[in-house]
C-alpha cells in the first residue's frame, strides 16, 4: 500500500469516494499504523465532501476506531459529528447524548472538551426535543447540566414528566437537581 499510496492520494482529491476506497485498503494491511490511516483517509473524505448519509457512514467507522483505541474523547466526538448532520433525527441525536452520557466520566481529565461536547449537543438536541420522548427529555437534561444550565434541564425535566408522569429517569433526575 506505501508504495501505491501517492497515486492513489492523487485519485482521491479528484474523485473524493477513493478516500473511502483507501480507507477500505488500510483496513485489509497488516501495516502497524493502519488504524491510524483508516481514520486519516476518512477524515480526508469528510473534509471534501457536504454532510450526508455517506459522511454518516464514515464517522461511524472513526467512532468504532476510537472505541477500539480507548480514545473517548475521539469516540464521542465522531458521535456528535453523526448528531449534527442535517438528516439526523431525535433518535440519532439522543443516542448520541446517551453516549455521550455514559462514557462523560471517561472524559474528567479534559474539563474544557467535556463543557464543548455537551454545549454541541445540547444545541443540536434542544430544537428538536418536541419530537421525543421522556426518556429524550432526561438525555437531554443531563447534557444541559453538563453544559452549566441547570434552570433549563429542570424546564426539560419537567416536559419530560408531562409527557410521562412515571418516567424513573425524569423523576430521579428531578429529586437529585
Amino acid at each position: 500500500m506505501s508504495a501505491e499510496r501517492p497515486i492513489l492520494e492523487l485519485i482521491a482529491r479528484s474523485y473524493a469516494p477513493a478516500w473511502l476506497m483507501i480507507a477500505d485498503l488500510w483496513r485489509e494491511s497488516d501495516h502497524s499504523d493502519a488504524r491510524n490511516e483508516v481514520k486519516s483517509a476518512l477524515q480526508r473524505f469528510i473534509e471534501v465532501t457536504p454532510p450526508s448519509g455517506e459522511q454518516r457512514a464514515a464517522w461511524e467507522s472513526i467512532a468504532a476506531i476510537e472505541r477500539q483505541q480507548h480514545n473517548w474523547l475521539g469516540f464521542v466526538n465522531a458521535q456528535v459529528h453523526i448528531a449534527e448532520l442535517p438528516d439526523a433525527n431525535i433518535a440519532t441525536i439522543s443516542s448520541a447524548v446517551n453516549t455521550f452520557n455514559s462514557v462523560s466520566r471517561h472524559l474528567e481529565s479534559d474539563p474544557d472538551a467535556r463543557l464543548a461536547i455537551a454545549k454541541r449537543l445540547a444545541a443540536v438536541m434542544e430544537p428538536k426535543i418536541s419530537t421525543g420522548d421522556a426518556t429524550d427529555c432526561s438525555r437531554l437534561a443531563w447534557v444541559l447540566i453538563h453544559s452549566g444550565k441547570t434552570e433549563r434541564a429542570l424546564e426539560i425535566i419537567d416536559r419530560g414528566l408531562v409527557l410521562d408522569p412515571n418516567n424513573e429517569h425524569c423523576r430521579k433526575l428531578k429529586a437529585t437537581v
